[in-house]
C-alpha cells in the first residue's frame, strides 16, 4: 500500500491490508508446494522410465559378457564414466542398438 502523505491509513486499513497480506502468503505458499510436488512427480517419472532403460541394458549385458547384475551395471557404470555421459543415455544407447541389430 502507498500514499502520498504521512499517516495515511488508519488502524482499520492497517489491520484489513495485514488480513490480506495473509491470505496472499498462504495463496503463494500453496502455490510454491504445487510447483515442487508437480517438479517431483515429473522426475519420479523420469527415474522410472531411466531405470527400465537401465535394467534392460543390464540384461543385454548379462546375456552377452555372462555376468552378474552387479557386474553388467559395474561396466555400464564405467562406459559411462569413459564417455562422459549420464548413465541412462548409455542405457538407451545399448538397448537401441541391440534393437535395431
Amino acid at each position: 500500500m502507498y500514499a502520498d502523505q504521512q499517516d495515511a491509513f488508519d488502524g482499520e486499513s492497517a489491520a484489513i491490508a495485514t488480513t490480506i497480506a495473509e491470505y496472499a502468503a498462504i495463496a503463494v505458499a500453496n502455490t510454491l508446494r504445487m510447483v515442487d510436488r508437480t517438479a517431483l512427480a515429473r522426475q519420479m517419472a523420469e527415474a522410472m522410465t531411466s531405470r527400465s532403460t537401465i535394467e534392460q541394458a543390464k540384461g543385454i549385458l548379462m546375456a552377452t559378457h555372462r555376468c552378474s547384475p552387479d557386474a553388467a551395471f559395474d561396466l555400464l557404470v564405467g562406459i559411462s564414466q569413459q564417455t562422459h555421459r549420464r548413465l541412462r543415455d548409455v542405457a538407451a544407447s545399448l538397448v537401441d542398438q541391440t534393437a535395431n541389430s
